[in-house]
């Protein structure tokens, strides 16, 4: 209860707030504050409010570390009432197939609507060495690494994932 054969937590990803690691961070701090002052808390984030974290903390202390930084453009289209997410969905991969370079990210919410998307868009014809690969938990490893990895020499990724891959991974590309 007091962690005592803990000498430090560590934070991931602080920004990614919820409601668990809220909760987290400030029964370790209580336990710090009142039973363990021993007891080290180290958050890490990319992009947080370094100053504020470190008042909340107690501490200066703060370790930076500059890192590159990748250009994203969010581009919200109109829904149709009469269309369903899936194709509306494959319909912007087509857009954006034709209207730019490059590799294409797609959030969707889950594993079915990947399988729907993935199943339209095989349906259809995409420009010549485009690959089209889910990004989900339930995949195997082999199968997310694809994913992932880089494209070959010519090639188009689109990958159809969870929010996993919003917060959680670099994907190549």
């Amino acid at each position: 209860p007091a962690l005592e054969q803990v000498g430090c937590v560590i934070f991931d990803e602080l920004h990614e707030r919820s409601l668990q690691a809220d909760l987290g961070l400030a029964l370790v701090l209580d336990c710090q504050r009142h039973l363990r002052p021993d007891l080290r808390v180290l958050v890490m984030s990319a992009t947080l409010d370094t100053a504020a974290v470190a008042r909340l903390l107690g501490s200066d202390a703060v370790i930076s570390a500059p890192g590159l930084s990748h250009p994203v453009e969010t581009r919200y289209l109109p829904r149709p009432t009469d269309e369903y997410p899936d194709r509306l969905a494959t319909a912007a991969v087509h857009r954006g197939l034709a209207e730019e370079t490059g590799d294409i990210l797609v959030f969707l919410p889950g594993a079915g609507e990947i399988r729907r998307v993935a199943g339209a868009l095989g349906e259809t014809e995409l420009p010549r060495g485009t690959r089209v690969l889910p990004l989900h938990g339930d995949l195997s490893q082999d199968e997310q690494d694809r994913a992932i990895a880089p494209g070959l020499p010519g090639e188009r990724k689109v990958v159809l994932a969870t929010n996993i891959a919003e917060t959680s991974l670099t994907i190549e590309g």
